[in-house]
């Protein structure tokens, strides 16, 4: 039970994401806010090929469709719901697992950033939404395709973990990565994959959490609804 309640800051800050998901008060703090767009302008990391910065560039939603085709392919509003699975990362064992309440949240294109904006209800209809906004990738080199977004990770020892997340189209016409950097070292902190239920616009989500060393610390996993899609 001790691990359990341990574990509750995280599971307070998790509950979202389709995409993401980070305390209201933390969201105030610096989890970045539509409106309160973050410009880093520190170098590219030169240990691996992807960089860990995001340009907001706007595109045309046909342009944001030409680099990231699976989710441009389903935009909408979902009804989202699924569990926690937490792990030892020194043995691999499970050590709690915590199911989620339903909500509400939508991923649009808007045209005003040029930009897909999720909007996210998992804190309760009752609290402001999380409002996150992804663009498509104008960097040069390798990571030119697909879409980026900037997002800081509230930990459950009260830091911050500042991270780039880059969306990938798989090829697969059913999946797509986004995995998350930390803009200190361009290290792997999260990693999350959209699969799109064949021959529906539902889709299943699946985030997991990496500690310092690399080991898996929590997975979560998620099964959404499309309530409506946005038609352009």
């Amino acid at each position: 039970m001790a691990r359990f309640t341990h574990l509750m800051p995280l599971f307070a800050f998790a509950l979202a994401f389709v995409v993401l998901t980070v305390p209201p008060s933390q969201a105030a703090k610096g989890g970045r806010p539509a409106g309160h767009p973050h410009h880093p302008h520190h170098p590219h990391h030169s240990g691996g090929f992807l960089d860990t910065t995001c340009r907001e560039v706007p595109f045309t939603p046909e342009g944001l469709a030409r680099l990231e085709p699976i989710k441009a392919a389903n935009l909408g509003t979902f009804n989202c719901s699924g569990s926690f699975t937490y792990y030892d990362p020194s043995t691999g064992h499970v050590t709690a697992t915590i199911d989620l309440p339903w909500f509400n949240q939508s991923t649009l294109y808007e045209p005003s950033c040029g930009c897909w904006v999720t909007t996210s209800f998992a804190f309760g209809p009752t609290l402001p939404p999380l409002v996150i906004r992804e663009y498509g990738n104008a960097l040069p080199g390798r990571a030119e395709e697909g879409t980026c977004l900037e997002f800081d990770w509230p930990e459950d020892d009260g830091n911050i973990t500042q991270s780039i997340a880059f969306g990938r189209n798989m090829h697969f016409n059913v999946h797509r990565d986004l995995p998350y950097l930390r803009q200190s070292d361009g290290t792997l902190t999260r990693h999350q994959s959209f699969y799109r239920v064949a021959g529906t616009q539902n889709e299943l989500v699946v985030v997991r959490k990496f500690n310092e060393a690399g080991f898996i610390d929590w997975i979560e996993n998620l099964v959404c609804l499309m309530v409506e899609p946005q038609l352009l």
